[in-house]
């Protein structure tokens, strides 16, 4: 066995393994494990793993069998990276690069299980040279065709974010950009100048799977950057008063003008939608959404629709309504009572990314602290409720209510505690 033999059949391994941790920590976490484009391109490395560890065998045992099923899982790592990669970039799965890798494919299979069997009936000393040259061949343009399609993806990726994720896609691009052409550069100067360079390449790929990992779980949004924008959401009740108004990105357009432009949508459209129903217009630049429920219409505005916008639009109008149904019951329109539905754009639409944000200086107005509530309210509840999980269910329904409705509380909180202890004076007496 060879100094040579060990140097990459070690390096091959750790990698393999490496590339299996990270894979199962994408395809694991809460944030990302429901998310379509990045199951496919987890697929895609399960795939890469098994390519890893046939190949490091192969080359550990001198086994062109163990080889040739190295190369077969080339087809399905690529297959689906683009398939993933579609899905990111475009919303859908099918393209012209797709239809190349399986043309490739269908050869890859046939010249591979030739080999396979000319290995076997005629021995490693009589193979069909063409033929293996041909295979050669076409796994080689595979493993380009997932190199620029990951370094093309990553720099689009980056190119298109939005500030605030800005820092997240330029490691998802560093990361990227060691995976694909730090390594295929490493590899052919490695060929030309010595194993000690592909050596690095392992190195620098082990790397680059680690920033790709570290950057997609801090930040799924970078998944959700290029396939379609979103812009704008309203929720009107049905008299036509605007009850809650989001922007993901500038807008030029005012909240008075837009809530009358789907009032008179909504009116001309009130024989097609039904409770419940999503109604698709097309804009000149894009696309809106419609959602009617029993006391509010919800309208989306996106560059297009998908089925990821229409469910987290249908959830965001479910909560809305079970959420505010008494303020919607007394046909309450004071926008300043609805201000909490912001965690509900965080809960339904956390995946897409926010465009309104330039610079670092611009104030970042989004995110309400869940335990901002005055002071003199938090030590009257304290004393109240000694059990915490009580406490803290109590406390999260007070931030959600209105400020009438908290003095209630403690009023009726009062009047009871009043009666119980005139009760036990009486049942004393």
């Amino acid at each position: 066995m060879s100094e040579i033999t060990i140097f990459e059949f070690v390096p091959g391994i750790i990698l393999s393994i490496v590339a299996l941790i990270t894979t199962i920590a994408m395809n694991s976490a809460p944030r990302t494990r429901n998310i379509p484009s990045l199951f496919y391109i987890c697929i895609s490395n399960y795939f890469y793993v098994l390519f890893k560890c046939f190949d490091s065998f192969s080359i550990l045992l001198n086994n062109e069998i163990l080889a040739h099923i190295a190369g077969l899982m080339v087809f399905p790592e690529a297959f689906f990276l683009v398939i993933g990669i579609n899905l990111t970039m475009k919303n859908k799965i099918s393209s012209f690069g797709l239809y190349i890798i399986v043309g490739l494919g269908f050869i890859l299979i046939f010249l591979t299980f030739q080999q396979i069997g000319n290995t076997i009936l005629i021995s490693y000393e009589d193979p069909l040279t063409t033929a293996k040259d041909i295979l050669s061949d076409i796994s080689i343009y595979f493993t380009i065709i997932i190199l620029l399609y990951y370094f093309y993806w990553g720099v689009k990726t980056w190119i298109n974010s939005p500030f605030l994720i800005k820092r997240e896609a330029l490691i998802l691009l560093i990361g990227i950009t060691l995976i694909s052409v730090n390594a295929m550069i490493l590899v052919f100067l490695g060929i030309l100048f010595g194993y000690y360079l592909v050596f690095s390449s392992y190195i620098s790929t082990t790397l680059g799977l680690i920033l790709f990992m570290i950057a997609i779980l801090k930040e799924p949004k970078l998944l959700y950057i290029l396939p379609f924008k979103v812009y704008r959401l309203i929720v009107k009740d049905k008299n036509g008063y605007l009850l809650f108004s989001f922007n993901w990105s500038e807008s030029y357009i005012n909240n008075i003008i837009f809530t009358e432009f789907l009032n008179r949508i909504q009116f001309m459209s009130e024989e097609i939608i039904d409770r419940g129903e999503l109604l698709n217009i097309h804009l000149r630049d894009g696309l809106l959404i419609l959602n009617e429920s029993k006391y509010i219409t919800v309208g989306l505005i996106a560059s297009k629709s998908s089925k990821l916008l229409r469910t987290s639009l249908n959830n965001f109008a479910t909560d809305f309504e079970v959420l505010f149904k008494r303020l919607l019951k007394k046909f309450c329109i004071d926008m300043e009572e609805y201000k909490s539905s912001y965690r509900l754009i965080e809960k339904h639409f956390s995946n897409f990314p926010y465009k309104t944000i330039k610079s670092k200086k611009q104030p970042l107005l989004l995110n309400i602290e869940e335990n901002d509530i005055p002071i003199n309210i938090k030590k009257q509840l304290e004393n109240v409720f000694d059990n915490e999980s009580e406490y803290n269910s109590i406390k999260s329904d007070i931030i959600d209510s209105p400020n009438f409705l908290i003095s209630k509380f403690f009023d009726f909180y009062d009047e009871m505690k009043q009666e119980i202890e005139d009760d036990n004076l009486k049942t004393i007496e």
